[in-house]
C-alpha cells in the first residue's frame, strides 16, 4: 500500500499523517504510540518540485541546506544522489549548482526506517565484536538499539 500526503517542512511524518486523516487519533492518547508504531518501521520519501531561472544559475554556488534530517536518508536532486545522512543533530550542505536546470527541478529525501537501521547496526556490531549491547527482550519490540543511531532518544521512548 502506498500512502501519499502533503507534508510540511519542517515537520513530522506523524503530524502529516494525522493532519491528512491517515492517523485518526492523537499519538499521545491511550496506547496510540503502540498502535501507530508501524509509521517508524516504514521508509518515507519527501519530494518537492521547484523552478530555477537563469539568474540563480548565474551564481557561483547554489547550496541545498538541510537542518536536522531525521535520520538516515539519501538526498537527490533531479534523480542524482547528492548525499546521504546519518545524524539528526547536524546541518548538511551540498553544492547542487551543476545538477540544476532552467525550469522545473525536483529534490527528494528518502528516509530509511530508524528502528530497522539501528537493529541492523546492532547486529553488525555484535557480529564484529562478539558482544551484544543492551540485549532486547520480547517486550522491547527490538527498539532498544538507539545507541547505534544519531537520533533523539525520545524517539525510542527513552524519556517517556
Amino acid at each position: 500500500m502506498t500512502i501519499q500526503v502533503k507534508a510540511r517542512v519542517p515537520g513530522s511524518i506523524y503530524s502529516d499523517l494525522r493532519r491528512e486523516g491517515v492517523l485518526k487519533e492523537s499519538l499521545l492518547s491511550g496506547d496510540n504510540d503502540l498502535k501507530y508504531r508501524w509509521v517508524s518501521y516504514d521508509n518515507w520519501s519527501f519530494e518537492r518540485t521547484f523552478n530555477v531561472d537563469e539568474k540563480l544559475l548565474s551564481k557561483q554556488y547554489v547550496y541545498l541546506l538541510a537542518n536536522g534530517i531525521d535520520t538516515v536518508s539519501e538526498v537527490t536532486v533531479n534523480d542524482q544522489l547528492i548525499g546521504r545522512t546519518d545524524n539528526q543533530f547536524i546541518r548538511y550542505k551540498w553544492d547542487i549548482k551543476k545538477l540544476l536546470k532552467v525550469g522545473q527541478n525536483t529534490v527528494r529525501v528518502s528516509i530509511q526506517s530508524a528502528p530497522l537501521y539501528s537493529i541492523e547496526k546492532s547486529k553488525e556490531y555484535e557480529e564484529k565484536y562478539k558482544y551484544k549491547v543492551f540485549p532486547c527482550t520480547k517486550t522491547d519490540n527490538n527498539e532498544c538499539n538507539f545507541d547505534f543511531i544519531r537520533k533523539m532518544a525520545a524517539s525510542y521512548s527513552w524519556d517517556w
